[in-house]
């Protein structure tokens, strides 16, 4: 299968509510996130990077532990956190032969410790080398349940009935299903698509720890530009609510609408078959292409006048 380069991963800067690091604490929200994946257990391993180990190569890097040391690889996922929702990624860590769990592999940001699920559905035959796309939970704007047990105790039996039959055919229990119809936000509502939509896109996606490739660069393009414009909608959603979340943006007064980078010009770009060197800025506003050209020819179409790196 042929795949394209799509251009580098631009992480989102600590403070942004979209920032994701591990958790600092086994609060509910972990809790019940475990529960969703599956996990017989959650745990925090502490991160002790081995000679050679590289950040995006936990499988590889567990497996060259055993084979150097012994032990065995224990499969699961790592939970990251931002401010809006709990991400699960899959993630491999070591056990050594005298026991406890250490995760070899580097983190991004320097983390010490990781957020574990362990995950007890793995079997011998489970391939670690192939996709895995990422599970996701929403964090903002939860129900109460005694919220939910008072809407539902106020039903009609009729309208109880009713509410049962239509929670049924979602497949949801009827606690679960009246949480989504109580007290839901537009925020809430724009966190679940922007989870959905984020799926979606990495379902086109094979990660690397520095590059996007995509064997279908028009859906991709198409499908993170989905994502960019919920983004764009929780962004303002947090502003005008003036949401706790939301104080790096709104209370400063920064206007979100020039905050956000055009990512349509910096995909294409990145498409454009004539250019094998795009330079981006990664600024504080967001990331923006400087220039575009080719190695061979000394040409560049200048994007920000003469600047040409930083």
């Amino acid at each position: 299968m042929v795949v394209k380069d799509m251009g580098g991963r631009v992480p989102y800067e600590k403070g942004d509510p979209f920032f994701q690091t591990a958790p600092v604490a086994m609060d509910g929200d972990v809790k019940r996130f475990g529960d969703s994946l599956g996990a017989s257990q959650i745990i925090f391993v502490p991160v002790k990077p081995v000679a050679g180990a590289q950040t995006g190569f936990c499988h590889r890097n567990v497996a060259e532990c055993v084979e150097r040391f012994g032990g065995r690889s224990v499969i699961g996922r790592a939970i990251w956190k931002s401010e809006l929702f709990l991400t699960g990624e899959r993630h491999s860590v070591w056990e050594p032969p005298a026991g406890g769990l250490i995760d070899p592999t580097p983190t991004e940001l320097g983390e010490t410790s990781i957020c574990f699920a362990i995950d007890p559905s793995v079997s011998e035959e489970f391939d670690p080398w192939s996709p895995q796309p990422n599970e996701a939970m929403n964090i903002v704007d939860r129900v109460d349940p005694a919220g939910v047990a008072e809407a539902i105790a106020g039903l009609s039996p009729a309208r109880l009935k009713y509410e049962q039959r239509r929670a049924d055919r979602a497949s949801l229990d009827l606690d679960t299903y009246v949480a989504r119809k109580v007290g839901r936000t537009p925020l809430a509502g724009a966190v679940d698509e922007f989870i959905a939509a984020s799926r979606e896109r990495d379902l086109l996606v094979l990660q690397t720890p520095t590059r996007v490739l995509s064997h279908d660069p028009g859906a991709f393009r198409d499908a993170q530009r989905r994502v960019l414009l919920i983004e764009d909608r929780i962004r303002r959603l947090l502003a005008a609510s003036h949401h706790p979340d939301s104080t790096s943006h709104a209370a400063s007064g920064m206007d979100i609408r020039r905050t956000r980078p055009d990512f349509d010009h910096l995909i294409q770009a990145l498409l454009d078959p004539k250019f094998d060197m795009v330079a981006i800025d990664l600024g504080e506003s967001g990331p923006k292409v400087l220039y575009t050209g080719n190695l061979d020819d000394g040409t560049a179409s200048d994007e920000q006048n003469t600047r040409r790196s930083r």
